[in-house]
């Protein structure tokens, strides 16, 4: 059996992502790690890191006919290079390993890893067919990984702006993902908010959300929660590769892949520019 397909099929960047963005989580929560804390935060990421590649999973095994209709390239169910049994089987393999790693982090790691594992498994089922509340849910399930990390400190309610940062951020990628996977959603009975609302008002909801996260962005910086580092790196590394992707979307043809790219780039700058923000 060939190792390869399945490390592709759990997405392994979003993995490490989900990895670090603990770590990240319980910085900026508490300003510092504690070298008591180190174990609990260990294994509180593991958890974390096996609850997102069995999301990804079970993700790709309820997508195989709408991920064939959109031509979706590196995806090992729709290229057989594993079969739908085998991934099924990985799938819970992962779900099971991560719940010891969840029950020796902590009493509120393990609820909201169990929470998150029945969400993913809900909306890859069900929940992403129904507009706007699939986006809701990835966005929130991206964001209570900081909810989820500031549990591991004595300082959680700090957890909220990364929470809030993430929610909103994945909510717009999820928009565009949306948009772009349209013919093929609708061909498989999922219809998604652009759907409803057709290509030009899914581009202004894109841009008004988009707009108002620069302005939300300013915030902590305003009443002081984060230092000047963080407007800085924000600004640039979160606020105009928004303005850019907005231009890019009121193009004539849309350059997803690279719309993509620059969605993920100003998502991570903005985590590095939370974690700046607190030292």
């Amino acid at each position: 059996m060939k190792i390869k397909p399945f490390i592709k099929l759990i997405r392994p960047l979003n993995v490490a992502i989900t990895f670090l963005s603990v770590w990240a989580g319980v910085f900026i929560s508490a300003g510092k790690i504690e070298s008591g804390n180190l174990l609990k935060i260990l294994l509180a990421s593991i958890g974390a890191a096996l609850i997102n590649a069995s999301g990804n999973v079970i993700n790709d095994v309820f997508d195989i006919a709408t991920d064939k209709a959109n031509r979706k390239k590196n995806r090992p169910l729709v290229d057989g290079e594993i079969s739908k049994k085998a991934a099924v089987i990985f799938y819970v393999i992962l779900t099971l390993l991560s719940i010891p790693f969840l029950y020796y982090s902590g009493t509120a790691q393990l609820i909201i890893g169990i929470i998150s594992i029945v969400l993913l498994f809900l909306y890859s089922l069900i929940l992403k067919r129904l507009p706007m509340l699939g986006n809701i849910i990835v966005g929130l399930e991206t964001g209570l990984v900081f909810v989820y990390a500031g549990f591991l400190t004595e300082t959680w309610w700090n957890s909220f702006i990364p929470f809030y940062f993430a929610l909103h951020i994945n909510i717009i990628r999820e928009l565009i993902k949306s948009w772009e996977d349209l013919p093929g959603d609708s061909q498989n009975f999922i219809y998604t908010l652009p759907y409803f609302i057709e290509e030009t008002t899914t581009k202004i909801v894109i841009a008004v959300l988009s707009v108002l996260l620069m302005f939300v962005t300013y915030l902590p910086y305003y009443f002081s929660k984060y230092n000047e580092y963080y407007l800085i790196i924000v600004m640039l590394g979160v606020n105009i590769p928004l303005i850019y992707v907005i231009k890019k979307i009121f193009e004539k043809e849309t350059d997803f892949p690279k719309v993509h790219k620059t969605m993920k780039a100003a998502m991570l700058l903005g985590l590095l520019a939370m974690v700046v923000g607190v030292m």
